[in-house]
Order: structure tokens, then C-alpha cells, then sequence
């Protein structure tokens, strides 16, 4: 006869957590910003989370999801952020505009228009006729 297995037996499937206190992770990543300065090395987020023992990205940002680490992960992002926005007045627009693009960023503008009648069904003929009935009235206002 086969015991049944109490959940409660039952162990969490996959890696221990590398962090249970938003303080510890903020006290590792200073470590890291400190060593930088020392060492007369960029800060960068991939330096950052190697540092600190992520193994990616994805992972680093999976922390961002649990409501006690979310406030610290935003600013660690900002900060790194911030030095890549720097770089942007230091002379090195290329990759600091790269970097930012990669934190969500965009250089671009998306305007939306919105078309009151919908001329999609008209002819030709149709669309002629309708342009030079609005050009009439344009040209009777002046």
C-alpha cells in the first residue's frame, strides 16, 4: 500500500531566493556602485545584476513583481538610468540613447488621428466630388 502524500509535505520546486530583505539587496548593489567608483568602471545594469548574483536580467526584474522588493528594483533601475542619461550630455549620445531605448525609452512621437467620416467606400468619382464640394466651402468663408 502506497502512503498519500500530504501537500504540506510537499517542498517549493526551484531555486532558493537570492534575497528575503529589500535592505540586503539595496546594501549589495551600493557594494557594487562603490566598486565602480573605485575602479574607474561604468556602472551598467548587466554589471549590476551579475554583481549581486542574478543570473539575468529576467530574473532581476522578476523581483520588481514581489511588492517588498518592487520600490527597491525601481530604483536601482532609475539610478543606472540616470547615469546613462548623463551620458547623454558628456558626449556619448550614441550609447546612452541605446541604453535608455533598452529601459523602455523611446525618441520617437506616435500621434493618433481620428477621421470623422470614413471615405473607404467612395469611388474615385465619389472622393472628387466630395473634395471640390469642400474646397467650395473653404473658398466661400474667405
Amino acid at each position: 500500500m502506497t502512503k498519500k502524500k500530504d501537500p504540506k509535505d510537499l517542498k517549493k520546486v526551484g531555486a532558493k531566493p537570492l534575497y528575503d530583505d529589500p535592505a540586503k539587496l539595496q546594501a549589495k548593489a551600493q557594494k557594487y556602485f562603490d566598486k565602480c567608483k573605485v575602479d574607474k568602471t561604468p556602472v551598467t545594469i548587466s554589471g549590476l545584476i551579475l554583481d549581486i548574483g542574478f543570473e539575468d536580467r529576467s530574473s532581476f526584474y522578476d523581483y520588481e513583481k514581489k511588492p517588498e522588493f518592487a520600490y527597491t528594483i525601481k530604483r536601482l533601475r532609475t539610478y543606472i538610468a540616470q547615469i546613462y542619461e548623463e551620458m547623454l550630455h558628456k558626449g556619448n549620445s550614441t550609447g546612452g540613447i541605446f541604453a535608455l531605448k533598452n529601459f523602455g525609452w523611446s525618441d520617437r512621437q506616435e500621434v493618433e488621428l481620428k477621421v470623422k467620416d470614413d471615405y473607404s467606400g467612395m469611388s474615385t468619382e465619389e472622393l472628387i466630388k466630395r473634395a471640390a464640394a469642400v474646397t467650395k466651402l473653404d473658398e466661400s468663408k474667405d
